[in-house]
């Protein structure tokens, strides 16, 4: 400080002296130390007096406040300058000095004069911040908003610097710092506030509800160059710019890119203005356009081509720093256009079939050229969407297709089974011949034959060794068969031998053909099930189904072999494989069948439920019932044999109802049998009703006019027929007919139950109770 001023004491050692008081030349280590104590104790006082002047200046508003902060800036100045020469002095005399002890040691006063020095280290950094702060507060921001933000951001980081720093004073951190920090937040404030606004008068989205609610309006007013890259770079400086370019990008591209890309009404009516030095960009929303289909991808290419191109020439060769405006908008919506162009244009366009691949990779083609054309315009590079898609889209491809093919199959499964086909042939006893099995072969392998094994009649052309048995199937299963041979040829003509698998389209479309017999078993069965149970129709064809479907897994390697358009030795008869379905296929079918018996008995059994009905037909109106019951029964099983002749295979069709016809003969024997006493003209009725119903039982299971009652229903029939024989004949025929248990009466007629009809036929004779005697 100058000699002339008024000099600060400072206690040193017990005594008071001044700065001008110590001879600077003859610095002892205790002058050099008292000369520290006095230096430290100068900047503190400095610090101190900038602090108040800080807190006048910039929270009590005080009006003197202004003035007296330049004066103090000066003297604070000037006593760092002299600050500075003192230090440098101390510096030198510290390494001139001798080894001799001082007071507090040469260390500690080197380690002092580090101290001092940082503190007028900081002082500086105070005098420079206040300094700035002071440009900052005499400028006006908006006609330089740029150094404004330049500044701004440079106090910003001084007082960070300081409040870094070890051993930063209180008084900074509790005084200084919370003034500064207020007034710099309001002029950074007042600058983002100005800068938002220049933002939205550059770029706005506005609502003309009134006028045209159904139009998204933007626009844009370009300005001077120079002035719009200050300002934006400005906003950049400040942290601003990249969230108002990042809202600007997600609304722009909602509203417009996005809107082209998904539909077709948006696409064809976008429109650009250009009146007044303002531009702006037209488009119909979404939502009142939702119903639109998608667009084509060569006008999505186009009309994105054209929104891009109207923008970079509003937006020019602006710079914000060191880049390009129209690039650091192109980091915004680079990366969300591309995964909407990947998403919803060219995900769309991967084909279900391999015939229709060139047309997809044309639109490929045509999104790899528009993001090209704008690489170095609006985009720095490719992106990773795009990138990963062309890598990918032949395992979407494949998805997208076999996707498809499941959703065929599983409305097929899940139709109802109205229609129905004649599948299969009935083959005669004499076996095939290898001759005969090769030619039919060979006739097959010529060009053209192979489809024959989709058609209905495909069992006409095939081997005996291939053939199914003629019956119907409803139309839908015939299709899924179809479908499911479709897959496996695709899957054959696209094994790869030199691939794990055969390549991995080889192998999904193997795996969902297997998918395709899952979601059979799955669903079939349980979509279904009341038409089942209720229906015989249904419930043969299902039967029939599912046996079809079984047989085809069979010959599925050979059917397809034959339907391949590019064969090259793969083998793919060898690797079809379906073993393991045959089994569940068979049981669900057995299954589905088995319930459908069970109802019919249970639907006889009900309609028997009258253990007394052979009782007193002498009695016409007890006769009449009788006959009408028996005439139920017999219409319900040719209501049953009518459906299943038509629909099964004539071994199942004599199977399912010889079943039924089995426990028809036996509910009727045990009635009869379990009368203890049959009047006689009761014996007579009986006896013309049941040989009347077990003629027209026999017409029932006549296949190819042979009757087969007698192998299906054999132990019931048989029975019923003794039974006959008894109601018929006297104790003497009886008595032959068991010939000592070695008769047909006793075959098939258990001896308790032939002595309690003898029982129930005849008096108490003597004759009777020797035949009864006979008979064990």
């Amino acid at each position: 400080m100058g000699k002339q001023e008024v000099r600060r004491r400072t206690i040193v050692g017990g005594y008071v002296r001044t700065m001008d008081e110590i001879d600077e030349n003859t610095l002892d280590r205790h002058a050099v130390d008292e000369k520290l104590t006095i230096l430290e104790r100068e900047i503190n006082t400095a610090v101190a007096d900038l602090s108040r002047t800080i807190e006048e200046k910039y929270i009590l508003d005080a009006p003197q406040a202004f003035v007296a902060s330049e004066s103090a800036l000066r003297k604070v100045q000037r006593f760092i300058n002299e600050a500075s020469m003192s230090l440098a002095q101390i510096d030198g005399s510290l390494k001139d000095m001798s080894d001799a002890p001082s007071l507090s040691g040469e260390e500690s006063a080197a380690l002092r004069l580090g101290i001092v020095s940082e503190l007028r280290s900081r002082l500086m950094s105070l005098i420079e911040i206040e300094d700035e702060m002071g440009v900052l507060w005499r400028m006006e921001i908006t006609r330089d908003p740029l150094r404004a933000a330049k500044t701004i951001k440079k106090v910003e980081k001084l007082m960070d610097d300081i409040v870094n720093e070890e051993g930063a004073s209180d008084i900074f951190a509790d005084r200084i710092h919370p003034a500064l920090c207020e007034e710099l937040l309001s002029r950074e404030t007042e600058l983002s506030l100005f800068l938002d606004n220049y933002f939205h008068q550059r770029f706005s989205f506005l609502s003309y509800e009134h006028v045209d609610p159904d139009v998204w309006t933007m626009k844009i007013s370009p300005d001077d160059r120079e002035i719009w890259s200050r300002c934006f770079t400005a906003m950049n400086v400040i942290g601003k710019l990249n969230t108002a370019l990042s809202l600007f990008a997600t609304t722009f591209c909602e509203r417009f890119c996005e809107a082209v890309i998904t539909n077709a009404n948006c696409a064809e009516k976008f429109e650009y203005r250009s009146v007044g030095g303002s531009n702006t960009f037209l488009i119909p929303k979404l939502s009142n356009a939702a119903k639109s289909k998608r667009p084509e991808a060569s006008v999505v290419f186009k009309q994105l081509s054209v929104i891009l191109r109207h923008l970079a020439e509003n937006i020019g060769d602006t710079v914000v720093g060191e880049e390009k405006l129209l690039i650091l908008i192109g980091d915004c919506i680079h990366e969300r256009l591309m995964k909407a162009i990947v998403k919803d244009t060219l995900t769309p366009a991967i084909p279900f079939e391999k015939t229709s691949t060139d047309t997809f990779s044309v639109v490929l083609e045509d999104a790899k050229e528009f993001q090209n054309s704008m690489i170095g315009k609006l985009f720095r590079d490719r992106t990773e969407s795009l990138e990963d898609f062309c890598q990918n889209h032949s395992k979407v491809f494949i998805d997208r297709r076999c996707l498809k093919i499941m959703t065929e199959a599983r409305a097929l499964i899940s139709k109802p089974y109205v229609d129905m086909i004649e599948v299969g042939k009935n083959d005669d006893a004499e076996e095939e011949e290898p001759g005969e099995y090769a030619a039919t072969v060979g006739d097959l392998q010529k060009e053209g034959h192979g489809n024959r094994v989709m058609t209905e009649t495909a069992d006409e052309y095939l081997p005996k060794l291939y053939r199914f048995q003629k019956c119907k199937i409803s139309t839908s299963i015939f299709e899924l068969v179809k479908l499911l041979n479709e897959t496996l040829v695709a899957a054959g003509e696209a094994y790869d031998q030199l691939q794990p698998d055969g390549g991995m389209q080889s192998a999904a479309l193997y795996e969902t053909a297997r998918n395709i017999v899952t979601m059979f078993l799955k669903i079939a069965p349980v979509h279904h099930k009341v038409a089942i149970s209720s229906v015989p129709q249904i419930a043969a064809v299902f039967y029939n189904n599912c046996y079809y479907i079984c047989h085809r897994l069979m010959t599925a390697g050979f059917d397809a072999e034959l339907l391949m358009k590019n064969n090259s030795g793969n083998g793919l008869a060898r690797r079809v494989n379906f073993v393991e379905f045959f089994g569940e296929l068979r049981t669900v079918a057995a299954d589905v069948l088995e319930q459908h018996l069970a109802n019919c008995r249970r639907q006889i059994s009900t309609i028997l439920s009258d253990d007394n009905m052979f009782v007193g037909l002498h009695e016409e109106q007890r006769y009449k019932k009788t006959e009408k019951t028996m005439l139920s029964v017999k219409m319900q099983l040719q209501q049953i044999a009518t459906v299943w002749r038509e629909v099964l295979t004539d071994t199942v069709y004599a199977e399912s109802l010889g079943n039924v016809i089995s426990h028809l003969l036996l509910v009727l024997s045990s009635i009869v049998l379990s009368k203890e006493d049959i009047h006689s003209r009761d014996t007579e009725f009986t006896a013309s009703l049941l040989s009347a119903l077990l003629s027209d039982l026999e017409n029932l299971m006549k296949i190819c006019g042979y009757t087969l009652i007698h192998r299906v229903c054999e132990k019931s029939y048989y029975k019923m027929k003794e039974i006959i024989f008894c109601l018929n004949g006297n104790l003497q025929e009886i008595a032959d007919r068991w010939c000592e248990g070695k008769g047909p009466l006793a075959q098939w007629v258990s001896a308790d139950q032939v002595r309690k009809l003898i029982r129930a036929l005849y008096q108490n004779t003597e004759r009777r109770a020797a035949l009864l005697s006979t008979i064990h």
